[in-house]
């Protein structure tokens, strides 16, 4: 279940009745949109853009938040630049909630209690998670985890460096208080996928690129505590498709190959089984899905209403998450990847739990590559073949591996 503590929205019954006066940040401000919903009530015929623009000018000592993150990380930050970050309203459209109201603090978790109970919900995203008081997040993450020691909260934060996330998830040595937090976003993932899948391996220093920079952010999990507990996406509602327009197939299939075997529990947006694109020209993120009402002229949950490409992505992202969700190597083991050399251009890794070995081959180059195994000993061990989770082909371990070009390759191996 999706929830946001920072803010409410602002036809919220709170805005009319505040149930304490510093229920709010900047109760100044709810005072103001109070006045003018009270005004609207009385004469419906008033220009509602105007009375907005009026209250907009108004000296009520409105402030944004600053979207400054990094201020709550930063040991030389002031305290009036993590003040603006945490009382700032986003617009004033999203009155800022103040935890530290100690009424407030308990009405939120007992809010989360009851949806838990209500609705059996198994994990909480938490939208806007830097944005909050974070004692008041770190006492409602503890006690949720004492409630339910089973239950999983993820803390969404943009930040585009994985010290970030290391620094706000649970057991983190980075500072005095523990936030709590089990499960970070991996946005360094995100972004880095994003801007970095499409373009050829290169290991050369100062214009590392493709997939060497994928293992650079996997490498940098000596800053998380958990590296199994974060989340890892290639896209989300609030940023552009992975697939941009013109992008070839299989880029779609090697993004999906290393989201679903690297380490973190992964994350994929609607759409994506159908190859959605966009870019620049084509900024839309959240479209309808194309099908599931009688009126729709395309249904795409139906074989028959997806495009030749469509069906060979979801068949392949199809078989991938089935042999997935009965891999133990998957589910139980953990990550060793090889650095891509600039000869094969080839990011090379393996989940293992001492029993069950995955062995994954993602190819960045443009041209076939030959790539010799026995560099991987330590992780094919006395392992002689493997078998493609999603054509069923058997290789030849004991031999040199021929990829094509943009391969990916993901096997259980025995």
């Amino acid at each position: 279940m999706d929830m946001s503590f920072n803010h409410c929205g602002s036809n919220h019954p709170w805005m009319l009745n505040m149930p304490d006066s510093d229920w709010f940040n900047q109760p100044k401000v709810v005072e103001s949109m109070r006045q003018m919903t009270l005004e609207m009530q009385s004469n419906p015929q008033a220009d509602m853009r105007s009375m907005w623009r009026r209250m907009q000018d108004s000296n009520d000592g409105y402030f944004n938040t600053t979207h400054y993150k990094w201020t709550l990380l930063d040991p030389h930050a002031p305290q009036s630049e993590k003040d603006v970050l945490v009382d700032g309203w986003f617009t004033r459209g999203m009155p800022d909630l103040n935890q530290r109201n100690r009424h407030l603090a308990t009405y939120l978790i007992q809010n989360s209690v009851w949806w838990i109970e209500y609705s059996r919900i198994d994990g909480i995203r938490m939208d806007t998670y830097p944005y909050a008081d974070f004692d008041f997040m770190a006492r409602w993450c503890k006690e949720l985890k004492a409630e339910y020691p089973d239950f999983n909260i993820v803390g969404e934060g943009w930040y585009p460096r994985n010290s970030a996330a290391g620094w706000w998830q649970t057991g983190s040595w980075m500072h005095e208080k523990d936030t709590y937090l089990p499960t970070v976003m991996d946005f360094d993932f995100c972004f880095t996928s994003q801007a970095e899948m499409h373009r050829p391996s290169s290991a050369k220093e100062r214009y590392e690129s493709g997939l060497f920079k994928m293992y650079e952010t996997v490498a940098q999990d000596f800053l998380i505590p958990n590296p199994d507990n974060v989340l890892v996406f290639l896209d989300n509602h609030d940023i552009s498709r992975y697939m941009k327009t013109g992008d070839p197939l299989w880029k779609f299939k090697q993004g999906m190959a290393l989201l679903l075997t690297t380490r973190g529990i992964p994350q994929i947006y609607y759409g994506t089984e159908l190859v959605e694109r966009n870019d620049e020209v084509r900024r839309e993120v959240r479209p309808d899905f194309p099908g599931g009402w009688a009126e729709d002229e395309v249904n795409a949950f139906t074989r028959e209403g997806r495009t030749e490409e469509q069906n060979e992505a979801w068949d392949y992202l199809s078989a991938l998450l089935q042999w997935r969700r009965k891999s133990e190597a998957i589910k139980h083991g953990h990550l060793v990847h090889y650095t891509p050399d600039d000869r094969t251009q080839t990011y090379v890794y393996a989940q293992t739990d001492g029993e069950h070995t995955v062995l994954v081959m993602l190819s960045g180059a443009d041209e076939e590559k030959e790539v010799k195994m026995e560099r991987f000993s330590e992780v094919i061990g006395n392992c002689t073949t493997g078998t493609d989770v999603v054509s069923g082909r058997t290789v030849d371990l004991t031999q040199p591996v021929v990829l094509a070009p943009r391969e990916a390759l993901v096997m259980d191996i025995k």
